[in-house]
């Protein structure tokens, strides 16, 4: 991208601080082992777009990039797989701001799908494209370093930076905790007999399940982000009709989702992964750095091509409902974490691989963006929305977020240009069970 864009970078803070910076090492935690065997399939990231309705105070981003790159050190570090540590680089690494003036929808794409390489570059991407209707600032960020959630509260921190500076008052940045970020602080809250019921529940509730397969044909393609968004009015409805089903939106999405995936793929049988915070799980007022604190649900649904909408939300719900009741989520997160601490790296790798590795067909609703945390004083934000990795075939997964009243559906896909309408088939139609349910 260099000639396209005006890179903007920043060195760690002046004097000893700095040289501390560029000596400190983190050991990598279980969870970011396990993202980076993702990479053997995906590269894992988590991205954000963010589009205002005017221009954005330049220098109040600039220094709000950097108040959070001092506050979480581990941003501006690289990983060592060698090691399995992340290290503070030496000069001090910089943080990257690409400007670009002028920009459009295909700026856009390339800036959401650029690539990062976390062995050699800081943990996360800053884009600021000045587009006709006002700017858009895209995100990158390591899923090594973060979960959604994590992303998140770093989103929110950026938004209080910049909303400190840019009304003139300081930021004095306080550093995240050096331990904060293990999964060992969460299993310690729960208790020798908290952590005894974990490994007495069953691994999945329904054993290892093939995924649901799409159609894809093959052929040469290359990345591309596809988006879709429930209107207000449509994603009211939904609301609604969760209420009067005593379902949670979750489940009513999640529904359309399974049952698009039998219209799709022709299968009766269909189950995905549903990504759900273990941070649900800490002691009050228990608070982590960023770091990835995911677990999964599991929902299948057997389905036949006359079944009401109604009669699987129903099956579904129970499903979640029983599920968020249990503790049986962190049984695959304590097996791993306990295997890191004594298994070899390489061998680990094995080992994940063997254990399912990563779910050919997934789901991920990554939740509300808080427009009243995620404000950037003086700029009004029209939309914002996450997405998270690139797949390749056989690989696929939809991911859903919120802001204010708007939906955003997205999927992050490397296929051919006949295989991408297959993709867009599957979001449109999951838009298009909800419609039915929610009339």
């Amino acid at each position: 991208m260099q000639g396209e864009w005006e890179a903007t970078t920043f060195s760690g803070p002046p004097g000893k601080k700095a040289e501390t910076l560029r000596a400190q090492t983190y050991p990598a935690q279980a969870f970011d082992a396990m993202q980076y065997f993702y990479g053997d399939v995906q590269p894992p990231r988590i991205r954000c777009r963010i589009r205002f309705t005017g221009r954005v105070n330049i220098t109040a981003l600039r220094g709000a990039i950097e108040a959070c790159q001092t506050a979480h050190p581990l941003l501006g570090c690289v990983f060592h797989p060698g090691r399995h540590r992340w290290e503070a680089p030496q000069p001090a690494a910089s943080v990257p701001l690409y400007e670009s003036e002028q920009a459009d929808e295909a700026c856009v794409q390339q800036c959401l799908l650029s690539p990062l390489n976390e062995t050699c570059e800081p943990q996360w991407k800053l884009f600021l494209l000045r587009m006709p209707g006002g700017d858009e600032l895209c995100v990158i960020i390591n899923h090594m370093v973060c979960d959604g959630a994590g992303f998140k509260q770093l989103l929110y921190e950026l938004a209080e930076n910049y909303s400190r500076i840019a009304a003139g008052e300081s930021m004095g940045p306080v550093p995240e905790a050096p331990d904060s970020r293990r999964f060992r602080l969460l299993l310690r809250s729960l208790g020798l007999r908290g952590r005894l019921r974990v490994m007495l529940s069953p691994t999945r509730p329904f054993g290892h399940i093939a995924s649901p397969l799409l159609p894809y044909r093959g052929g040469s393609g290359c990345p591309v982000l596809i988006e879709k968004h429930l209107p207000p009015e449509q994603f009211s409805a939904v609301r609604r009709y969760a209420h009067a089903a005593d379902a949670s939106v979750n489940d009513v999405l999640l529904t359309a989702y399974l049952r698009a995936l039998h219209t799709i793929t022709g299968k009766d049988e269909v189950a995905v992964p549903c990504p759900v915070d273990l941070r649900r799980f800490a002691a009050p007022g228990q608070t982590f750095g960023l770091c990835n604190l995911t677990g999964n649900y599991w929902c299948r649904l057997t389905l036949s091509v006359s079944e009401p909408f109604a009669v699987s939300l129903k099956r579904v719900s129970g499903q979640m409902r029983a599920q968020k009741n249990s503790v049986a989520c962190l049984k695959e997160p304590m097996l791993f974490h306990a295997l890191y601490a004594v298994v070899p790296f390489r061998l680990l790798r094995r080992l994940f691989r063997g254990m399912g590795g990563v779910p050919v067909t997934s789901y991920s609703n990554l939740g509300v963006l808080n427009e009243e945390r995620l404000r950037f004083a003086g700029c009004e934000i029209a939309n914002a929305s996450l997405a998270t990795a690139v797949k390749r075939p056989p690989y696929y997964q939809l991911s859903l977020s919120t802001w204010r009243d708007i939906c955003t559906l997205s999927c992050c896909v490397d296929v051919s240009v006949e295989d991408r309408e297959i993709v867009e088939e599957v979001i449109n139609t999951v838009v298009e069970e909800m419609n039915i349910q929610s009339c």
